[in-house]
């Protein structure tokens, strides 16, 4: 999505929320940034997977681990996205 953002407003590739979904300044506007939380997110992760693999986590607790990271890295983004959509586009 950072690389090659969709061009323009679909329901199918990209950051679909209503609010980035209001007009295509939105629209840019949450692609551009939401993939910059994306990477964010990622690169937090890999370091995050890295840990779990050097200190031998079990199968188990490396799952439980796993989705709590997920689903926070998710909240994260959206939040994130959200925000700056708002504080951005507040007349909008």
């Amino acid at each position: 999505m950072y690389k090659f953002p969709p061009k323009k407003i679909n329901m199918f590739y990209g950051y679909r929320t209503d609010t980035s979904m209001k007009n295509q300044q939105t629209w840019d506007f949450a692609q551009k940034y939401s993939s910059k939380k994306m990477v964010f997110c990622g690169c937090i992760k890999l370091l995050l997977g890295i840990a779990i693999i050097a200190f031998n986590i079990s199968n188990k607790n490396t799952i439980i681990i796993s989705l709590i990271i997920i689903g926070a890295s998710v909240l994260y983004m959206l939040l994130k996205t959200e925000k700056a959509l708002k504080n951005k586009f507040k007349n909008s």
